[in-house]
């Protein structure tokens, strides 16, 4: 408290940090540290680590080790390095540590569940059973889930149980409308990131123009062919509208492939579903890019986006849109 008073008429001249347990905070509560505790003028806590930090903590301690681009760890493996320390630093160091042994008795640069439960029972680590409250409202979602579904189909009879039935062997009153699917050409080797122009491919049989095949009833005999309409421009329209957007998560460009592989492998450790682009601008060479994904939700997307910025060094990851 005397120290803390030494002062000048523009700055302190002793900045005190005081880092300790969880007890620190009732220690300096204690009423004989009263006129020190009102002197803090700063105060953090440390949180348990989430699953997601837990992953980009064991990478980044595996990249400062020099080890990143040569060990790697399941997503599951995570997963239970997660459960058995709660997130606390201190425990995931160790079991981590015992598991890097286990991969080094086995010969193996990827260390998988068994090795992580094997290291946390050599600690004496037992599985945090959850909660009653936790698995109530589990179930009571599940209960809540089925019982909408039960209700919507028990809707659904009743709606067709009520209606007219049609005799056997009629004729429907309009036929089946036919259904035409897309799918999208992958992009092109060497093309920019999140740029694409590629035409929507219809699957084969389906033509811009001529008959559509429709099924009839059993007393036709067959199936009954419907001309359409030859209206190339309109079908080609509505197969570019039933296009689906694909986004990504560019995480870093690099010149060497090795440094693109390295950041692969620490990705893939941490359960993202990772791939390379690589682009040739004119006379600046060779980039390897390394992107998160793909999605077809954006709001998925933008949570991984956000995920990847936390991890040292990438908080300049990006979305792209395909």
């Amino acid at each position: 408290r005397i120290l803390s008073n030494l002062e000048t008429d523009k700055e302190k001249l002793l900045q005190i940090v005081l880092v300790g347990q969880l007890n620190l905070k009732d220690l300096l509560r204690s009423p004989e540290l009263r006129q020190l505790d009102q002197r803090v003028s700063i105060r953090y806590e440390l949180k348990p680590l989430t699953r997601e930090e837990t992953g980009a903590y064991v990478a980044h301690r595996l990249t400062i080790a020099g080890g990143g681009s040569v060990v790697s760890f399941a997503p599951k493996a995570l997963d239970l390095v997660h459960r058995y320390t709660g997130g606390i630093p201190r425990l995931i160091n160790l079991v981590c540590d015992r598991a890097l042994l286990g991969g080094y008795t086995a010969r193996t640069n990827r260390i998988t569940p068994p090795m992580v439960a094997a290291a946390a029972a050599g600690l004496d680590l037992a599985m945090p059973r959850s909660s009653v409250v936790g698995w109530l409202r589990r179930r009571a979602g599940a209960f809540a889930a089925g019982a909408a579904a039960m209700a919507m189909l028990s809707t659904a009879a009743w709606l067709g149980g009520s209606g007219v039935q049609a005799r056997s062997g009629s004729r429907p009153a309009a036929p089946a409308p036919a259904i035409v699917t897309t799918t999208l050409e992958p992009p092109k080797a060497g093309a920019p990131a999140g740029v694409t122009d590629a035409a929507p491919r219809l699957p084969s049989g389906a033509g811009v123009s001529g008959p559509v095949a429709t099924s009839g009833s059993a007393g036709d005999g067959g199936t009954a062919a419907a001309p359409a309409t030859d209206r190339p421009a309109a079908n080609v329209e509505g197969a570019r509208a039933a296009r689906t957007r694909s986004y990504s998560v560019l995480v870093g460009s690099f010149r060497q492939d090795a440094e693109a592989a390295a950041l692969l492998d620490q990705l893939r450790g941490l359960g993202y579903h990772v791939r390379v682009g690589r682009i040739a601008p004119e006379g600046r060479g060779t980039w390897h890019q390394v992107y998160v994904g793909p999605y077809t939700d954006i709001a998925a997307a933008r949570q991984d986006e956000a995920r990847v910025r936390q991890l040292p060094g990438y908080a300049d990851a990006r979305l792209t849109s395909e």
